[in-house]
């Protein structure tokens, strides 16, 4: 077997630990509801509880699942994180990130407005997909889900660890684009995954460019926090 089939197959080995941490904390979750479900049903903060973790969940049982893959992940990335040669960072530098994470998010906007125009069925079955997912009506938990959890654990997942362990035997181009392209297929649905390719190859090039993944994670995360506020504002 060839390096770079190696380097592919092992690729994938954070995509399943990824997955082994979801399956993990969606059956702790799952247990731990059930039971408070039997025992506490009846009583007033049990009922109270299990009212928010009927509203709540979703973003509970993320944040959970995410944080079971950031801790085994960290350790693996500062471990095999190799040195490299990091771009100053200026102030300057950080205003232009926060203005491509920006700009980036006004132009997912802009095209899921042109989709909407030309694809208006499918895309209301997209619509209804993030609202059953509550991202129309943002909740405390959501946001530090979508804007602090989100950025951090998914930039270590793919960018971190993808793409550091793609370099090792792919240029450049190829480990960016395999990396964005496991950064797409994450979010499980077509029009997501297809804007978040696109995202995928932006902070691959960032956290590439600075030598550091917080240059990516700054990125995400000013992504994230303008869609909040957009869609405070529809």
């Amino acid at each position: 077997m060839g390096k770079k089939v190696k380097t592919l197959l092992f690729s994938l080995m954070p995509i399943a630990l990824f997955f082994i941490a979801q399956i993990i904390g969606s059956g702790g979750y799952v247990i731990g509801t059930g039971l408070l479900t039997g025992f506490f049903h009846n009583v007033g903060w049990g009922k109270k509880l299990l009212d928010f973790l009927d509203q709540e969940g979703i973003y509970l049982l993320s944040i959970i699942s995410y944080l079971l893959f950031f801790l085994p992940a960290i350790f693996w990335y500062k471990n095999r994180r190799k040195s490299a040669a990091r771009k100053n960072m200026t102030i300057l530098t950080w205003i232009s990130l926060a203005l491509t994470g920006i700009l980036l998010q006004i132009g997912i906007s802009y095209l899921l407005n042109i989709l909407y125009i030309i694809f208006p069925d499918f895309m209301n079955h997209y619509t209804e997909i993030m609202e059953n997912l509550g991202m129309g009506s943002p909740t405390l938990l959501s946001v530090i889900y979508v804007v602090a959890v989100a950025p951090v654990t998914e930039e270590l997942l793919t960018r971190g660890l993808c793409l550091g362990i793609l370099k090792n035997s792919f240029p450049f181009w190829a480990a960016n684009l395999i990396q964005a392209f496991y950064f797409g297929a994450l979010h499980m649905n077509l029009v997501q995954g297809a804007y978040a390719f696109l995202m995928g190859l932006v902070l691959g090039y960032v956290a590439h460019r600075y030598g550091t993944l917080k240059s990516s994670i700054y990125v995400h995360f000013i992504i994230n926090l303008s869609g909040q506020l957009l869609s405070l504002l529809r």
